[in-house]
């Protein structure tokens, strides 16, 4: 299991000058009273061509599953999908990260989340963060 780190309201970096495909840092979220409403975003630094990262979630820490995806490609489709945990459709998007991208989601509720690098390509790096917005009281 990776080291988990704290998460906070604020920003959480996950990935940090990544120039190769990799999981990024974990935050957990559980202890916020967040409300499924997240922010993400991605920086390029360099010259990189092609790089695709997900914004993935946990309930337990071991089990990850899909929750946005981010990519070079300049397509902005809004796609639906079936939610894995109970069935609930979202919707999600790809957008470009030609010169960074910040994205604002809603998402079921989960404990852990962490952006990963799943394609990248040209020279340079990718710097990912997210935020959890709290639940209204």
């Amino acid at each position: 299991m990776q080291n988990i780190q704290s998460a906070m309201l604020s920003l959480n970096q996950s990935l940090t000058n990544a120039a190769a495909v990799q999981q990024g840092v974990p935050f957990c979220i559980s202890e916020l009273n967040n409300n499924g409403r997240y922010s993400w975003s991605a920086q390029p630094s360099g010259t990189v061509t092609t790089a695709t990262m997900i914004l993935v979630g946990s309930l337990d820490g071991v089990n990850w599953y899909t929750i946005d995806t981010m990519t070079q490609a300049d397509t902005a489709s809004a796609v639906t999908v079936v939610n894995a945990w109970n069935n609930a459709w979202a919707t999600s998007a790809t957008a470009s990260l030609a010169a960074g991208e910040l994205r604002f989601i809603s998402a079921p509720m989960v404990n852990f989340l962490r952006v990963d690098l799943t394609v990248i390509s040209g020279g340079g790096s990718v710097n990912a963060q997210f935020s959890v917005f709290e639940a209204d009281r």
